[in-house]
């Protein structure tokens, strides 16, 4: 019998965005990291798919089952940085006149992004366009610093092609020795 290969994903190294470009594809110059994230509050959730059963007269139980609609993957982290640079870059606004201030503009929508995850042992996940958002309660303590909570929604690319990309640190080998197997 044989067995699938493992491999384990262990703690996160950095969460990156950067901007779309008008074409909708991504500029690799441009991820910028983010930071401070909050220890284990990195969570990547997909959501369940819609399908829909298939009967027919001469059966009670099903004869195909189809997905309607695929589930809506999330991505969900929380930061203690709250710097200028992570209210512009996650929720739009503008710097004051004498840059001292972060303004939030009422009419921004959510921004679109590219989103780069890599985990502490070099397997990065890629998602190529997430509407991001930012909530959480600024909260003055003596005993705990604000966290900001970002949360993301993957959303389709302008070309169609899978906007979900694991890449591990070295080459997958399959048994004949490529990268796919043909069937």
């Amino acid at each position: 019998m044989s067995q699938l290969r493992v491999m384990r994903l262990k703690g996160l190294k950095s969460v990156e965005i950067a901007p779309l470009k008008a074409d909708g594809t991504v500029d690799e110059s441009k991820f910028v990291e983010f930071g401070q994230t909050t220890p284990d509050s990195f969570v990547i959730s997909k959501g369940e798919d819609t399908v829909t059963e298939e009967f027919i007269e001469e059966t009670d139980e099903a004869v195909e089952e189809l997905t309607t609609q695929k589930g809506i993957r999330e991505i969900t982290w929380s930061t203690k940085n709250v710097h200028a640079d992570v209210f512009l870059n996650v929720a739009g606004g503008s710097l004051s006149d004498d840059n001292k201030s972060w303004v939030e503009d009422p009419n921004t929508e959510a921004k679109e992004v590219a989103l780069r995850v890599t985990s502490q042992n070099g397997i990065q996940i890629d998602i190529a366009r997430v509407k991001i958002r930012m909530s959480g309660d600024i909260k003055f303590s003596k005993n705990a610093l604000t966290e900001l909570t970002i949360t993301a929604k993957q959303l389709a690319t302008a070309d169609g092609t899978s906007g979900f990309k694991i890449t591990y640190p070295q080459a997958i080998e399959t048994e004949n020795g490529g990268g796919n197997d043909d069937e």
